[in-house]
């Protein structure tokens, strides 16, 4: 259903050679491992993808009200790491200049189709535009708590809060969703994915 919905947004992304690509992999994938019983591995992968993009750094927070103590360990050793590589390799500055760079694209009224966006075209105020990632951010943070019991919700939540907290929004972006849709499948499948299969008892002899 998730390729059917985002069919556009997934062209778009693959045609264009977008990181996003591979980060929906990646996510994907690390719900996968989860439901399989690795979550060292899904930490690793949610650590390392919050440094190449910020959209999965909500996924940190899903870990820690879930309480997957291992993932989330692994994800912050992994994403600090990553952080210094990228601080050694492109420098301090490019990463503040990151910062401001999403200030400017905010005050300027957003890419369309972004909540910023929408609500520049409605007349909003430039000066409360850098103020739309936050909440959104704070809104999203605050319903992953509330669902935390509920996990498959929080997961679509924490993904996206991550996609539409953003003032840089386009069709690539819309294809993270992706990594929401699998949350959806049906429980049954991932619980037999987790339980592993009852020995099978040796035959009876012949009397």
């Amino acid at each position: 259903i998730g390729i059917l919905v985002l069919l556009v947004p997934l062209v778009e992304t693959a045609w264009s050679g977008n990181v996003s690509t591979f980060i929906t992999i990646a996510i994907i994938g690390a719900w996968f491992a989860i439901a399989r019983g690795h979550p060292r591995l899904a930490g690793g992968i949610i650590g390392l993808t919050s440094v190449v993009k910020l959209t999965p750094v909500f996924l940190a927070w899903w870990l820690l009200v879930t309480r997957r103590w291992d993932a989330l360990s692994v994800a912050i050793v992994v994403g600090l790491v990553g952080l210094g590589v990228g601080v050694l390799g492109a420098g301090f500055d490019a990463h503040i200049e990151y910062l401001h760079i999403s200030d400017a694209v905010a005050r300027g009224g957003g890419i369309q189709g972004s909540l910023v966006g929408i609500l520049s075209a409605l007349g909003a105020s430039p000066d409360l535009m850098p103020l739309v990632a936050p909440i959104v951010s704070v809104i999203g943070i605050a319903a992953i708590w509330v669902l935390r019991e509920r996990e498959r919700a929080a997961w679509i939540v924490a993904i996206a809060t991550g996609v539409f907290a953003s003032p840089i929004f386009n069709l690539t972006n819309v294809t993270l969703l992706l990594a929401a849709f699998v949350a959806l499948e049906p429980a049954g499948r991932f619980a037999a994915l987790r339980a592993p299969a009852p020995p099978r008892l040796p035959s009876a002899p012949p009397a």
